[in-house]
């Protein structure tokens, strides 16, 4: 036996409480997608879809701050004029904790590279800030869940791991000051 109310019946409140609903209903649906919307997946090994990822996550304007081990996916032309042109304008930051083949050409263009490889210690963190410094920022962070990278973007404001990643980049940048005045 099923209940199926007489509309005839409903009273206003009836009528506000379906009203709410279906907007809660249709917030959550969207608040969803919006979610979904900034991961994206790749297989791990198809290196050009996460290389075309990064080019245009860094072509924004403003400031980038790029937390990486090897900068492996910005070994393509585009990518490595994109990037001079960045350090060219001020608006190139790298902290890494190895030398990188690219590494002197992009720091004669101008750009800010922190080394950390005095601490002897490499870190499984992958991101990228875009806006850097400024209101409107991101950071995008690459991980590894089982045979894929899955990238997840995150607004200044929106995650504590923002700040946490905005935190990692100045304290490279400080301890990188502290060692050239030892």
């Amino acid at each position: 036996m099923y209940f199926i109310p007489d509309i005839s019946q409903l009273n206003i409140w009836s009528y506000i409480i379906l009203f709410l609903a279906t907007i809660l209903f249709v917030y959550l649906i969207i608040n969803d997608i919006l979610e979904n919307a900034r991961v994206s997946v790749y297989k791990i090994n198809d290196n050009n879809s996460i290389n075309q990822y990064m080019f245009k996550l860094i072509s924004e304007g403003g400031r980038v701050a790029i937390w990486t081990r090897d900068m492996s996916w910005a070994e393509n032309l585009d990518t490595i004029e994109l990037l001079t042109s960045k350090a060219r304008r001020n608006e190139l930051i790298i902290c890494t904790s190895r030398r990188f083949s690219i590494m002197s050409q992009l720091i004669s263009a101008g750009a800010e590279v922190y080394l950390y490889d005095r601490l002897d210690f490499v870190p499984r963190s992958r991101f990228t800030i875009v806006q850097f410094g400024r209101e409107g920022s991101r950071v995008a962070i690459g991980s590894r869940e089982g045979s894929y990278h899955v990238i997840k973007e995150f607004a200044s404001g929106e995650h504590p791991i923002f700040t946490v990643t905005e935190d990692l980049i100045k304290f490279a940048m400080k301890a990188e000051q502290f060692y050239e005045k030892e």
